[in-house]
């Protein structure tokens, strides 16, 4: 959808540069309405899942999930600078995370050492991505 339609264009034209995108004769509020309004139903549709999974509602189960979703999309090839992203990339972000979260989990090791592992990784990945943007402008 990001790379074949015209709205997955406009949307990585205005994730890159908001400025360009205004250039370029984007609609930009109504674009980013479109946007949050899709982000919107599918938060919803996930905290719907969950619910459904876990049979139960409860406010706080979803706390510290950001930290792994940011973690998978940078680990997947996504730029945390916007403008490069994958869908693919993020996928097998998310394996790698689901993986490295049960290992720890199998492990026995605490929640909190969990989230420092995650945020090490994270670290991790954006110093690498970073590394690759420098390595690829020199060139």
């Amino acid at each position: 959808m990001l790379a074949y339609t015209r709205f997955g264009r406009h949307t990585l034209a205005l994730g890159d540069s908001e400025g360009a995108a205004r250039a370029a004769g984007i609609r930009i509020e109504h674009h980013r309405r479109i946007i949050y309004t899709l982000s919107g139903a599918l938060a919803g549709l996930a905290g719907l899942l969950f619910t459904a999974r876990v049979n139960a509602g409860d406010p706080t189960a979803g706390i510290n999930y950001e930290l792994t979703a940011i973690t998978a999309a940078i680990i997947g090839g996504t730029n945390l600078f916007g403008g490069r992203a994958s869908i693919l990339g993020t996928m097998i972000g998310a394996l790698i995370m689901g993986v490295l979260q049960n290992g720890l989990t199998l492990l026995a090791v605490q929640s909190y050492y969990q989230q420092m592992a995650i945020g090490a990784v994270l670290i991790l990945a954006v110093f690498i991505d970073q590394y690759q943007v420098r390595k690829e402008s020199r060139v």
